[in-house]
Formats: structure tokens, C-alpha cells, sequence
């Protein structure tokens, strides 16, 4: 079984301001959550990407043509983080592990059948 050390940014609203701060070109892996009623923050999508900037804003502008993301974002207070991941191979395993470990609703898991990874800080 293949290990995978993330080291996650910090859990950050999911805004222009905080979208900025992340480099451009940055690989890696990302999650996206909300806060609901009950005060506790699900993960609702994970995503991949080899510059996560970009993709965060167009998340967050609603132009990626996710509803569920959109859905999330207008109806609720919502957060990222991330992990800088490289290496294609160890990010396209280390995003099939999120998606396994998270369920999160706005993904399509069920094409995501793969042999498990060990990911060091989910």
C-alpha cells in the first residue's frame, strides 16, 4: 500500500480574499465544506487539480457548471483547504482516497473503485 503524507493549509472561508493567497499553478488536492445547522462543517466536494487557484475561483463564481458547489455556496458559509500534491500519479491517488474516506454529495464517487492508499492527515 502506496503512503501518502498531506500537509493541509488551514481551514479558510471559501473567498476571494483567501482563494488569492493560495500561489498560482499550485498542484494538489482540495476539499470544499460547509457549515450547516447544527454548527458542524461537512465536506461536501473533493477535487484535484494541477492549479487549484483557478479552480477555487471558479468554484466560488459559480462558472465550473457544478450545481451541487453552487447549491452549497449560496445556501450555506463555506470553507477549503488544501495539499500540495505534484506528482500526478500521487494526487489522482490521493483524490480517490478523499472521495472513498468523504462521500462527499457533490462528487460522482461511484466511478472511484480503487485499491486503498494510506493518507497520512486527512
Amino acid at each position: 500500500m502506496e503512503k501518502i503524507d498531506l500537509k493541509w493549509s488551514p481551514l479558510v472561508p471559501l473567498s476571494e480574499t483567501f482563494i488569492n493567497v493560495v500561489s498560482a499553478s499550485t498542484a494538489g488536492v482540495y476539499r470544499l465544506s460547509a457549515r450547516h445547522s447544527d454548527s458542524s462543517i461537512y465536506v461536501f466536494y473533493v477535487g484535484n487539480d494541477t492549479d487549484i487557484k483557478s479552480t477555487l475561483l471558479k468554484h466560488l463564481n459559480k462558472t465550473d457548471g457544478n450545481q451541487c458547489i453552487a447549491n452549497q455556496i449560496t445556501l450555506n458559509t463555506c470553507f477549503f483547504k488544501y495539499a500540495t500534491v505534484e506528482n500526478s500519479i500521487e494526487r489522482d491517488l490521493a483524490f480517490k482516497q478523499l472521495c472513498k474516506v468523504y462521500h462527499p454529495m457533490c462528487n460522482n464517487i461511484q466511478q472511484f473503485v480503487t485499491e486503498d492508499v494510506a493518507i497520512i492527515n486527512l
